[in-house]
């Protein structure tokens, strides 16, 4: 940069060893003197100077008549460039980077809230009606959060009476089909309870797996219906005092599979059938209807088994005494392996030891609830 008076003198110039120098002296002068021929009072241009591109800009005072020049080389400016390229990509990155954090705070505040109604919805089809949302979001998906939270509520208030109206129409169900029996059968009566609450006693002892393959209910409502086939046992047979003949023992032994048809009928209850038809196979195969032999048996058939007959020996009958619970509960264990499974007599004496079972026979006290309390069985 140079101010050179109008005698021809550098006045300034960025080289202090040129200030007081003729202009005519710098080196490209006559480069210069062309360029500027042609140029008005101030502007810009542009020269070669060793081989190098020069942009300059220059002024003259209209007043004095000195002349204002200021150049920089092509290469100056390309560094100053690479500079302003270099700030304007940092700019681009930090300017994209922060617009993507924006719009992932954004897309949590407002998709989150939208993805967990929808897993939610997803939830609440599959029959979960206790699920919740959290209220969180725009104002506007609260409004929505809160509306489902309404709706979900209502919809499992509606399902647990439904639940409700439901259990309580199967216990009508089941209690009148039982009571049909204790109409034809006095002795029934009280059987069908006391193997109901053994049985409970049983399955509340079994382990986690073996629960896991049917409900407390399920065993409930197999016990209680465990002799309901009776109804179609002639009287003759059904209430006869003395020993029964081959012929009549024949009759007696379909009770098992004509109660599991009839229980089949009920929608609600055809799944706890087996119960019903398997509750006097033996585990050496020698029981009835379908001579099934060990596991095979299903599991909710040989409770009921152990249930069934630990009542029928403790209870008195026109042809035979009772026997005591002690005398009945060393029967059961040595038909374990013959007619009994093993781990349910193992079941049944850990109930026998702890009480239960005695407790219960004497309260005599059986429900249909399902809070009902467990018990045990005989055959």
């Amino acid at each position: 940069m140079m101010v050179v008076l109008d005698s021809g003198k550098i006045f300034i110039h960025t080289e202090s060893e040129w200030i007081g120098k003729e202009v005519q002296a710098l080196p490209g002068y006559d480069e210069i003197r062309r360029a500027l021929q042609n140029q008005t009072n101030h502007g810009m241009l542009r020269l070669q100077k060793e081989g190098e591109t020069i942009y300059s800009f220059f002024f003259v005072s209209p007043v004095s008549g000195n002349v204002y020049i200021e150049w920089i080389g092509g290469k100056g400016i390309s560094q100053r460039l690479d500079r302003l390229k270099l700030i304007l990509l940092i700019t681009i990155c930090l300017v994209v980077g922060f617009s993507a954090y924006v719009a992932h705070r954004l897309s949590l505040w407002i998709g989150k809230p939208i993805y967990t109604l929808v897993s939610a919805t997803d939830a609440l089809l599959e029959g979960d009606f206790s699920i919740r949302v959290p209220i969180q979001g725009m104002k506007e998906i609260t409004i929505l959060e809160r509306k489902f939270n309404k709706m979900a509520g209502q919809m499992h208030e509606l399902i647990v009476r439904e639940r409700e109206y439901m259990q309580e129409s199967l216990d009508q169900i089941v209690r009148s089909f039982y009571l049909a029996v204790e109409m034809k059968d006095p002795y029934t009566a009280g059987h069908t309870e006391r193997v109901t609450e053994y049985a409970l006693i049983l399955y509340d002892h079994l382990d986690e797996k073996s629960r896991s393959q049917f409900s407390r209910d399920d065993l409930r409502y197999a016990s209680l219906m465990h002799d309901i086939g009776k109804v179609a046992i002639p009287d003759h047979v059904l209430l006869k005092a003395g020993k029964l003949t081959d012929e009549e023992y024949e009759y007696m032994k379909r009770h098992s599979s004509i109660g599991a048809n009839i229980v089949e009928q009920i929608e609600s209850l055809a799944h706890v059938s087996p119960g019903v038809r398997h509750h006097h196979e033996r585990w050496d195969g020698r029981g009835y209807p379908d001579q099934l032999k060990g596991e095979a048996i299903p599991l909710i058939g040989r409770i009921i088994a152990v249930a069934d007959t630990f009542d029928a020996m403790t209870t008195t009958r026109s042809y035979r005494k009772a026997m005591t619970f002690q005398e009945a509960h060393d029967e059961i264990v040595r038909c374990s392996e013959k007619q009994f499974d093993p781990n349910i007599v193992t079941v049944f004496q850990e109930a026998y030891r702890a009480r239960v079972l005695q407790a219960q026979l004497r309260s005599g006290g059986v429900t249909l609830e399902t809070s009902a309390s467990a018990a045990s069985e005989k055959e």
